[in-house]
């Protein structure tokens, strides 16, 4: 077939569609989840989800998988025809099978997507999620910031006239931090005038003994997800699971010990709601210190309860009522929202405030660029520049209400609406929270998570710094991810059944990656070597874009970029390419990679018998079983 007969097939069983029809339609439209497979010489056969394969032209097909921003047909139809230097009658052509691929479902409208939306209401929907409960992670010898942190949502919950139980979980392994974080919040209870309930180490053992009596879970699941068994150093994500399990059933927050409970908000946006999937919807400017952060943020007071509420345990049905489909905002839409919407069910499990201040990541600044992130702003001198990369202060937040999944988890201030299942965070290393956003965007049958148009203040008052690509020890340079993006990859290669329970997939999940992780070790690591290399090739692809797009960029920020971009692929050919960052130091290239695959391997196991834990928690709680201690009588 010659390529003038293969742009005059025109579809039969429909009608041309003019370029004027389409300029006249006020819509925007983009690509469903379809799948396409070669039918012959210049056609696919398009298949979507429970409906009949049709016959579509080569052509149409790469025209619809290039649209994947929500816009006029017409303007996807210029730009197109523009990239690929086409005249009138390839336009014709294409314009000719408009009509045609929307009755087979290939795009999708507004319109279309916010009806979906709308229906989406439970038909034996719980009520809005009522917090009952905050959770306080610490580890280690940072009692001035719990007592900083608590007293600050104390005073929060007591001036809007709330009520809520405070339990602080603590991760350090050195008797004498967890002795005096002990003795201490007793006094600050005392002062406070409420009980505020502790998790250490000897209340998370009883707890253990009792799941694994009551629940038939293996001892080792268990331990892997309320320990450190692997001896890491680094165990928030311990915590999280403790207070998963302690507020099973309920609505509860859990806030990282170094913020205080005081917020900036966005300014007033355009639109009234916005949806995503497949990228990071938080704006974020970074500052070269953090005086320049606090004078560039107002902090106000807000019901901190009810401003997760607004969101948490609510169908997205209810939340759009009374918003109108031009004010919800679509930029960030993926497909896997569109895929979410096609199995009928949308609820906001979790909530999430973005943040000011400390950002904590050993990674550099420049490093946002390839996120995906929706805005990055940069101061406009060098020096601010290198000083923002050490200081690491940084506002970053949604623009407005913002719901979806996947993209971005920051675990400084979180929401969970527990009553129904939920899964474990990875227990150890860096960004544990961004590791249960992926499980629970895959798992979580119908979960959304729900983002506020706020930053919670973040201080740390440590001297921690990120560093430039340049100032980095050598043998850290290579290795400029962190081991949840590796843990991230390898759930991302399990697809779970779209109509399974939250149970059933957690448990699939599981097993897919112990079996993983059980292979013998050459096989494990060649698969993980594969990873690695996929995922800084991607980094790799995606900051050389940024350096091709970011034409108004200063010329000291593409230095940078160009640094890093050249020291990540001298990485790609170091021995120890595969190795974390957070992994570089204190152990040998073998045991780094044996301490992965045991990693991934309890996690596979927790998830397994996560289920059985949640369920045996649950029904310890109903039975008024309680495992922390309380410091004064309530």
């Amino acid at each position: 077939m010659g390529l003038l007969s293969l742009f005059n097939d025109k579809p039969s069983t429909t009608g041309a569609v003019t370029m004027e029809s389409i300029e006249e339609e006020e819509d925007v439209w983009r690509h469903t989840p379809f799948a396409s497979f070669v039918g012959g010489e210049d056609v696919h056969s398009v298949y979507l989800r429970g409906r009949t394969p049709v016959l579509i032209p080569s052509y149409v097909v790469d025209f619809a998988l290039r649209c994947t921003e929500f816009r006029p047909l017409a303007e996807h139809i210029s730009r197109h025809a523009e990239s690929l230097a086409w005249g009138s009658l390839e336009i014709e052509a294409l314009r000719s099978w408009m009509r045609r691929v929307r009755e087979v479902g290939m795009f999708i409208s507004r319109g279309d997507l916010y009806a979906q939306a709308a229906a989406m209401r439970h038909p034996q929907a719980a009520p809005p999620a009522k917090i009952t409960a905050i959770g306080f992670s610490t580890g280690g010898d940072r009692m001035d910031l719990v007592t900083r942190a608590l007293t600050s949502f104390v005073e929060n919950v007591r001036s809007h006239g709330r009520g809520a139980d405070f339990t602080i979980a603590d991760s350090s392994p050195h008797p004498a931090h967890r002795g005096r974080l002990r003795a201490q919040t007793g006094e600050l209870s005392r002062d406070l005038d409420l009980p505020v309930r502790y998790l250490g180490e000897q209340e998370k053992l009883r707890m253990a003994a009792e799941l694994i009596r009551r629940s038939g879970c293996r001892p080792e699941a268990v331990e892997f997800g309320l320990f450190d068994p692997c001896g890491t150093g680094a165990a928030a994500g311990t915590n999280r699971n403790a207070l998963l399990l302690h507020e099973a059933g309920g609505a509860f927050s859990c806030v990282d010990d170094d913020v205080i409970c005081e917020f900036a908000a966005a300014p007033r946006a355009e639109s009234r709601l916005a949806l995503f999937s497949d990228s990071d919807p938080y704006e974020r400017w970074i500052f070269g210190d953090r005086e320049g952060a606090r004078k560039a943020v107002t902090y106000e007071a807000r019901d901190y309860l009810a401003e997760h509420e607004k969101l948490l345990g609510r169908d997205l049905g209810d939340l759009l009522e009374g918003v109108r489909a031009e004010e919800l905002d679509l930029s960030r839409v993926g497909l896997g929202l569109l895929r979410l919407l096609e199995c009928g069910a949308g609820r906001v499990r979790t909530t999430f405030t973005g943040y000011a201040g400390d950002l904590q990541v050993p990674i550099p600044n420049s490093y946002f660029l390839h996120q995906k992130s929706r805005q990055v702003c940069f101061t406009d001198s060098e020096e601010s520049l290198r000083a923002g990369g050490v200081g690491r202060a940084v506002l970053g937040r949604a623009p407005l209400p913002t719901l979806g999944g996947d993209g971005v988890s920051p675990g400084l201030a979180m929401g969970f609406d527990h009553r129904e299942l939920l899964p474990p965070f990875f227990p150890v290393l860096h960004s544990a929270d961004s590791v249960f956003g992926a499980v629970a965007w895959q798992c979580c049958a119908g979960s959304l998570s729900g983002h506020l148009p706020l930053a919670i203040h973040r201080d740390s008052a440590a001297d921690a710094s990120a560093l430039p690509p340049a100032g980095l020890p050598r043998e850290q340079r290579a290795g400029g991810f962190e081991f949840a993006q590796i843990v991230r990859a390898f759930i991302a290669g399990h697809q779970s059944a779209p109509h399974s329970d939250t149970a059933t997939r957690l448990q699939a999940l599981g097993r897919h990656l112990s079996a993983f992780a059980a292979q013998p070790a050459a096989d494990f690591r060649e698969v993980l070597h594969r990873v690695v290399l996929q995922e800084e090739s991607r980094k790799i692809i995606a900051l050389e874009e940024s350096l091709r797009t970011e034409a108004d960029a200063p010329d000291f920020w593409r230095r940078d970029m160009q640094d890093f971009i050249d020291r990540t692929r001298e990485g790609m050919e170091r021995e120890d390419f595969d190795v974390p960052f957070e992994l570089k130091a204190g152990r040998t290239l073998e045991e780094n990679r044996e301490l992965m695959q045991k990693l991934i391997h309890g996690y596979g196991l927790l998830l397994e018998d996560w289920p059985g834990i949640v369920s045996t928690a649950n029904d310890l709680r109903r039975e008024g079983v309680c495992f922390s201690a309380t410091t004064i009588g309530e």
